[in-house]
């Protein structure tokens, strides 16, 4: 029997430290992901609008999730991953500070685009590293999870 001396032969069977700070941080942002998309129905009750336009700002939040996601994958892969993680957390800062002060229907769906964008980037980060990071005996529970 041939024993692999890769320094990953061990990585890949361990839990570490390193992995629990990793999936922490990584569970926090699809929690922030989702508190961002979930801003969308609260949005609803922020100024007054129209039913019609309420029901655009409700389809908002998927449509451009999906736009960063589809974005940030090639973008990825053009100017790496760090980079593109620092552009949609700098992102996120943009769209937070502009949606604290929206006070009209048209500030609140720019910001609130802008921050959905950020949290679809931040989703393919977040997969990508996470299936590079974690032990491969605890990769698909930390997904899952």
């Amino acid at each position: 029997m041939v024993r692999d001396e890769s320094p990953f032969s061990e990585r890949s069977e361990s839990w570490t430290r390193t992995d629990t700070w990793a999936f922490w941080s990584f569970g926090l942002g699809m929690l922030l992901e989702s508190y961002i998309f979930g801003m969308a129905s609260i949005a609803t009750n922020w100024v007054a609008m129209p039913k019609s336009l309420q029901s655009l700002l409700l389809a908002w939040a998927p449509l451009w999730l999906i736009i960063g996601i589809i974005v940030a994958g090639p973008l990825s892969d053009r100017i790496g991953r760090k980079n593109t993680f620092y552009s949609t957390m700098g992102l996120y800062g943009i769209g937070a500070i502009g949606i604290a002060f929206s006070h009209t229907y048209l500030t609140i769906l720019i910001f609130l685009a802008v921050l959905l964008f950020a949290a679809g980037g931040e989703m393919n980060t977040i997969m990508a590293a996470s299936h590079e990071m974690m032990p491969t005996r605890h990769r698909s529970k930390t997904m899952f999870l």
